[in-house]
């Protein structure tokens, strides 16, 4: 809430429209990754519970070591965070909007 309060109190209206448009943007790429996130834990929090995965075993690996490999867990990792050794996939669409915004917010404080 502080950072709104902030950007409502300092920011010209002109610039306002542009933080909205980046703020929906960041809303549009945050529920869905939130859901499938959601979903990608209780799906490790199973297989983990099951013996399938160990909280040490190599994500990307078929069946890590020594455990089963599940597709529906690879699919929404790789989706969320790609299959690349950096971040990727919609962690990261999201992150660059965050920074997008934060680096205009920073902008503007900057040039007052």
């Amino acid at each position: 809430m502080e950072i709104a309060e902030r950007i409502r109190c300092q920011v010209s209206g002109i610039r306002c429209q542009g933080i909205n448009t980046d703020l929906h943007n960041i809303k549009e790429l945050l529920i869905p990754f939130v859901e499938k996130v959601k979903r990608l834990l209780i799906l490790e929090r199973h297989a983990i519970q099951s013996g399938h995965l160990t909280p040490l075993s190599p994500p990307l690996l078929r069946g890590g070591w020594g455990g089963n490999y599940d597709p529906e867990i690879q699919k929404l990792r790789t989706e969320l965070f790609s299959s690349s050794k950096s971040h990727g996939g919609l962690f990261k669409e999201l992150i660059e909007e965050l920074d997008k915004l934060l680096y205009d917010l920073i902008k503007t404080e900057a040039t007052g």
